[in-house]
């Protein structure tokens, strides 16, 4: 495998875990662990698209 696929796979690989803890912690009673896990599960993924969508930019230029 190429370097670009790997990286590919491994944004992918934290991106499904991400999602997935997010839907265990919907499962959790409402209170501050599921809100503080819910919250650092929806910053991690916009973290990523950022991080994914200035990658792309950058490679446009």
């Amino acid at each position: 495998m190429g370097r670009d696929t790997t990286k590919k796979l491994w944004i992918l690989g934290v991106s499904f875990a991400l999602f997935l803890g997010g839907a265990g912690a919907l499962q959790l009673e409402p209170g501050t662990v599921r809100t503080v896990i819910l919250a650092l599960v929806f910053a991690g993924l916009l973290t990523i698209a950022g991080v994914q969508t200035l990658r792309h930019l950058k490679k446009e230029n």
